[in-house]
């Protein structure tokens, strides 16, 4: 919900700055022809991801942490009026994320609670419909919707279990064990996560002096990548970055 507000609160900001500066409705969109058909631009970010989880069978307490990392790529503009932009982009990305789980058995009188770290890598194809306001001479402010399709290449992730199991027994002995494990973030098992991944990335920014460039986006995955099909996750992600367009 924090995250929520923050991503309006920022939009908001930046609305507020733009509009101000605006003299003529007239030149806020420029409905003219671009001198360039197609340009192109370099990108650098800062991201935090996070996972929207059901895990079934799992405790209503079980939570996850954002978590930071970068994304660096390109992009190319396909100009179609001053105003509109069409624009297909190609990053590596790097992602992680914490999470906590427990699973509790009033039957067998255990409770098993799970820490776990993730990091993932993997090439993200945006394509984005980008809508420019000219807000002055010097400074542009854009407004970015579309697609984006994600292919996972590598990652990991280490999880600490920590078990404890009551006897039912007074005189019996209780069970205690703490087991740390790491595996590929990729793969079949229960804890893995499926390669492809596909949402929505919208985001906000300006450009200045039609090269340097600062963006805001969320992202907001759109299918399951749980590898266990009794669970779903759903990745979620925010990118600050800045940028040189040619």
């Amino acid at each position: 919900m924090k995250k929520k507000i923050y991503t309006i609160t920022i939009i908001a900001i930046m609305a507020f700055i733009a509009f101000p500066s605006t003299t003529k409705a007239q030149n806020f969109i420029d409905k003219g022809t671009p001198r360039q058909g197609i340009t192109c631009g370099l990108r650098f970010g800062i991201t935090s991801s996070n996972m929207k989880t059901d895990l079934k069978g799992y405790s209503k307490h079980t939570g996850n942490d954002w978590g930071t990392g970068f994304a660096v790529g390109g992009v190319v503009n396909l100009n179609v009026r001053n105003y509109l932009t069409i624009q297909p982009g190609f990053f590596f990305e790097n992602r992680s994320y914490d999470y906590t789980a427990i699973l509790h058995d009033a039957t067998n009188q255990s409770l098993i609670n799970k820490l776990g770290h993730t990091r993932n890598y993997t090439f993200s194809f945006p394509i984005l419909a980008s809508m420019r306001f000219q807000v002055s001479k010097a400074i542009e402010w854009n407004i970015d919707f579309g697609p984006y399709f994600n292919w996972g290449i590598g990652g990991d992730y280490e999880m600490e279990t920590i078990a404890t199991q009551v006897s039912s027994d007074v005189t019996g002995p209780n069970t205690y064990v703490n087991l740390h494990e790491s595996h590929d973030y990729y793969g079949d098992n229960k804890w893995q996560h499926k390669k492809f991944d596909w949402g929505i990335k919208c985001g906000t920014g300006f450009r200045i002096m039609n090269h340097y460039v600062l963006n805001f986006y969320y992202m907001l995955g759109l299918k399951d990548i749980s590898s266990y099909k009794e669970w779903d996750m759903h990745s979620r992600g925010y990118t600050i970055s800045i940028g040189y367009d040619f």
